[in-house]
């Protein structure tokens, strides 16, 4: 059955994996896990407000109980799942900044959100939906809020899981933190990890702009050949930028406002995680921001943007 990407998209305003959540115009997506397997807890998503629903195995009895409720056979429903994310990735006319990296994922994210949110309308991932399963639904909220500018989280744990989700997501600009030790039990060595996540330069886009920290001993010492000679590429443009920090923003002690945010201290770290880099410098010129913004604390330090 061929899936209705175009009915799903315009009837619905959510993608649900959990059917204890709230489901109501939402499409559920029962995954066969190790220990449970969602088809399941079907009946408890309709009852709980889904509309559409994903299903691999054979529903003619639920649907002549809920004819309301449309039922869409596949083959797998992580498969169409992420193919749903592909749709929504097409109809998505914004800018798109993939982070990656072993740690500081999430950190990264919010700082380069929250200094394009002073003059553009910015979507980001929520929590940490940058999976197999989480970035599809990532990507059908994006284009449904459609803002000017999109910074998302792209992980992973085993090979060739970068290479499915890159493929959709089809990132214009690839930031990484790093490559360390995380996930080695699966990827070997931080080579490989290296090589995995390189896969974020796939995707349909004709020119990719990819930053990399200065400092790190595997990311710091890749050229142009070198990534090319990976294989990601093919006849896509290249703009390769490298970034070092240049200023941490202090810890807050108490309760601050700042570019219209306010943020507590948990002890002398910030909650905003917000780190300056140069690399920043070089995203607002490539989104096009204006670049005149000041922020200031009692006068101890500042940044222009």
């Amino acid at each position: 059955m061929q899936i209705p990407f175009s009915e799903i998209f315009s009837s619905v305003d959510k993608i649900i994996l959990d059917s204890r959540e709230d489901c109501s115009k939402g499409l559920f997506v029962p995954i066969k896990g190790e220990k449970q397997d969602g088809h399941r807890f079907i009946p408890m998503a309709i009852e709980h407000g889904a509309s559409f629903i994903f299903t691999e195995e054979d529903c003619s009895e639920l649907s002549k109980k809920y004819p309301e409720v449309r039922f869409i056979s596949v083959e797998s429903t992580i498969d169409a799942l992420q193919a749903l994310g592909g749709y929504a990735r097409s109809l998505y006319s914004g800018l798109v900044i993939g982070v990656t990296g072993s740690v500081g994922k999430t950190t990264t994210r919010a700082m380069i959100a929250k200094a394009l949110s002073m003059e553009k309308s910015v979507f980001e991932t929520k929590g940490n939906a940058n999976s197999q399963l989480g970035l599809p639904i990532t990507l059908f909220s994006m284009a449904k809020e459609n803002k000017e500018i999109s910074v998302i989280e792209l992980g992973i744990s085993i090979p060739g899981e970068m290479h499915r989700i890159a493929e959709i997501a089809s990132c214009d600009i690839a930031v990484f933190t790093n490559i360390g030790s995380a996930h080695l039990e699966n990827l070997k060595t931080k080579e490989n990890t290296c090589f995995e996540k390189m896969h974020i330069l796939e995707g349909n886009q004709k020119e990719v702009s990819l930053y990399l920290p200065k400092k790190d001993a595997i990311l710091g010492t890749l050229t142009e050949e070198k990534i090319r000679a990976m294989g990601f590429l093919g006849e896509k443009k290249l703009n390769l930028f490298f970034y070092e920090k240049k200023e941490e923003i202090p810890p807050f002690r108490s309760r601050r406002t700042y570019g219209g945010q306010c943020f507590r201290s948990h002890g002398d770290r910030s909650f905003s995680g917000i780190t300056q880099t140069k690399a920043l410098t070089g995203l607002i010129g490539i989104s096009g921001l204006k670049g005149k913004r000041r922020q200031t604390f009692h006068g101890r330090w500042h940044y222009d943007y």
